[in-house]
Formats: C-alpha cells, sequence, structure tokens
C-alpha cells in the first residue's frame, strides 16, 4: 500500500504486524525451511561477490559495542555491573560453606508430626 507519508506507512505497518505476527512468523519459518538451500546459495553468492563485507559488518558491530559480547551477556544476570568483574573473588569459598551447612544439619533431625503440628 503505497504512502506519501512515512509515519503512516510505519504505522501501517507495526498495526499489520501486531495483527498478524503469528501467521507472518509460520510463513517465514514455512519458506525457509522449503528454502534452505536456495537461501544458503543466495547467502554464499552474496559473500563471494563482497568478502569485506562481514569484516566491515562486524567492524561496524563492534564500534557499537565496544563492551563486546561477553560483557552485555554478563551484565544481563548481574543487576550490578561492578559485580560481575568481582564474580569469584568471596570471602568464603564455596566449599567451606558446604561444609558449615553440613556440620549445622548433621543430628539435627524433624518428625513429620513435628513437621505438620
Amino acid at each position: 500500500m503505497p504512502f506519501k507519508d512515512s509515519e503512516k506507512r510505519r504505522e501501517y505497518n507495526r498495526v499489520y504486524w501486531k495483527a498478524n505476527a503469528a501467521g507472518l512468523r509460520e510463513q517465514k519459518k514455512t519458506y525457509r525451511k522449503a528454502n534452505a538451500e536456495k537461501i544458503r546459495e543466495h547467502d554464499r553468492a552474496q559473500y563471494a561477490a563482497n568478502p569485506e563485507k562481514r569484516r566491515e559488518q562486524n567492524n561496524a558491530w563492534a564500534k557499537a559495542h565496544p563492551e563486546g559480547i561477553r560483557e552485555r551477556a554478563t551484565a544481563r544476570y548481574y543487576a550490578n555491573p561492578e559485580e560481575a568483574e568481582s564474580h569469584g573473588n568471596v570471602a568464603r569459598h564455596t566449599l567451606d560453606r558446604l561444609d558449615s551447612f553440613v556440620d549445622a544439619v548433621v543430628g539435627k533431625r524433624i518428625t513429620y508430626s513435628e513437621l505438620t503440628a
């Protein structure tokens, strides 16, 4: 559908995609599965035509994300990024913690009646 206003076109596409997301994803998946070899050949031809393109794309990504992949992934798992850098530098070693846990538990038992009372 031709639009003169790019905002209207974007809004139309957004609404259309939201309304038909599942169907469009399924179409894409089906197409990729049916044409996997054709897609691979196309990718190989694109790379053969311009082998520097991959290096340029990787360099552009590296400039946009100077912190790197590992740090970005690590940041997802820690609320505080400084904590990720000090991971493993703990006051008590894990085995010491487990030893103290076992020492605290040994000899202490609870019966079902005590548990449910």
